[in-house]
């Protein structure tokens, strides 16, 4: 049962990227990247606008940022970000159709999250690649609820999401600080290439 269950989800077309998990070899993916960004005062009042207003509490934090992505693949030589997540939503694939998995990503404060994830990836591949672009080479960002996920191409158990270019400015400078934002240069790329290099060691690289 297993064993279907996850030739399933490996076997479900993801539309945007025009691909399944099982076309993506070795070299075009990296598991479990770890990154660190440095992060100026950030506060709960500064990021809830760009929640579209919805409230967060949190204390106010700074200093370094640690995290890890569950997968980035590379397909057509656009780069995407992805992330399992194992929620349960209900007993029927019709309970993880998009509209529920907006509601969840929401409710877990999971897009918080990818906006992370998006600023990490873009800094780490505009140092990586020659004249790099984010409209050509960030193709976005899919977070799989394994338990919808059944292997046809109806969406169930895929939420889809490509960041705006200009908000993802926002979010960097809310996030590194609007000063920091627009100096990080190759400082904190060679900072990101070298932590991911040393927390991908023995892995295959040839993703980057």
């Amino acid at each position: 049962m297993l064993n279907d269950w996850m030739n399933q989800v490996v076997q479900q077309p993801l539309l945007e990227a025009e691909c399944c998990l099982a076309d993506v070899s070795e070299k075009n993916r990296l598991v479990e990247m770890e990154f660190y960004l440095p992060i100026t005062e950030i506060r709960a009042a500064g990021v809830m606008p760009l929640l579209g207003g919805r409230r967060l509490a949190f204390e106010p934090m700074r200093g370094q940022l640690k995290g890890f992505i569950d997968l980035i693949f590379r397909h057509e030589g656009r780069y995407y970000v992805a992330d399992y997540k194992s929620n349960y939503l209900g007993d029927q694939v019709s309970d993880y159709q998009p509209h529920a998995l907006k509601e969840a990503m929401e409710h877990h404060q999971y897009d918080l999250q990818y906006w992370i994830y998006s600023i990490a990836v873009d800094e780490y591949l505009s140092h990586r690649i020659e004249n790099y672009d984010y409209d050509t080479h960030f193709g976005g960002v899919y977070y799989f609820f394994l338990r919808g996920m059944n292997g046809e191409p109806d969406g169930e158990g895929v939420f889809f999401t490509r960041p705006d270019k200009a908000q993802l400015a926002k979010w960097r400078a809310w996030l590194l600080g609007t000063d920091l934002g627009s100096k990080l240069g190759s400082e904190l790329g060679a900072e990101l290439s070298q932590s991911i290099e040393e927390s991908a060691e023995g892995q295959q690289l040839g993703l980057f």
